[in-house]
């Protein structure tokens, strides 16, 4: 059962982590355009 919890608090956390940079990489890619556009 805790191994069962703990296997899933890092499937949770390794998803957040993929969103978090995917997030950031559209960010980055806004700012660009911004830049290019001006």
């Amino acid at each position: 059962m805790l191994q069962r919890r703990f296997f899933l608090e890092d499937t949770m956390l390794r998803r957040y982590r993929f969103e978090l940079i995917l997030i950031l990489l559209i960010i980055c890619a806004l700012v660009a355009t911004r830049f290019f556009l001006y």
